[in-house]
């Protein structure tokens, strides 16, 4: 299991919680109970990211906020590539849009959609984008509400439903919306991804 990102909690005191992302990035291994650090580069620290499980193992982990003094949410790109009990961490882009305490869901052909979270103000947002370690970024869609704490569930047929979570008002949002992928082999463009609403 990869442990990527989080805050760092005060050893004195477990319920204080130190407010920068400071965890290291560790492979958890359930057999012999050990975590094994794979990086202690400061730079790749963060929170309120994603990271998206690819079919060859590697994981695509995108947005949150990065340390320093603005602790801005962050539009950078990581893969992470495994090796063995270890691995590499590579910048793999930027995305279109910044953002945090948004969600992911894997698309087929190891493409990602990145939905919702907060943008650079704070602020709950509609956007919708793909990313993927091949260099694709596309915003595709907005969807129907700005949404924050919502989660996204993946579906056998390729497609992504987007349920929950708060708008930039903070009222709950009732609608369920779904994301249908582009036909294989089509490029990832606005007009091409869909993003659908249903009620709830």
């Amino acid at each position: 299991v990869l442990l990527y990102g989080g805050v760092l909690l005060d050893a004195s005191d477990p319920r204080a919680v130190e407010q920068l992302p400071g965890a290291p990035i560790e492979i958890f291994d359930f057999q012999s109970g050990q975590a094994t650090i794979v990086t202690d580069d400061g730079t790749k620290y963060r929170r309120g990211h994603t990271a998206t499980l690819l079919s060859d193992g590697s994981v695509l982990i995108a947005g949150g906020r990065l340390p320093g003094e603005n602790r801005t949410p962050t539009s950078q790109i990581r893969v992470f590539v495994p090796n063995g009990v270890s691995g590499t961490v590579e910048l793999a882009k930027v995305a279109s849009d910044a953002r945090v305490r948004h969600q992911a869901c894997a698309l087929p052909g190891d493409n990602v959609l990145l939905a919702g979270g907060e943008d650079l103000l704070d602020v709950p947002t509609d956007s919708a984008e793909v990313v993927s370690v091949d260099g694709i970024s596309a915003r595709v869609c907005s969807m129907h509400h700005a949404r924050v704490g919502h989660r996204i569930v993946a579906l056998k047929d390729g497609t992504c439903l987007v349920v929950g979570g708060r708008d930039e008002t903070g009222a709950p949002v009732a609608d369920i919306e779904r994301f249908v992928p582009p036909p294989a082999g089509a490029s990832y463009v606005p007009s091409l991804g869909l993003c659908q609403t249903g009620a709830d």
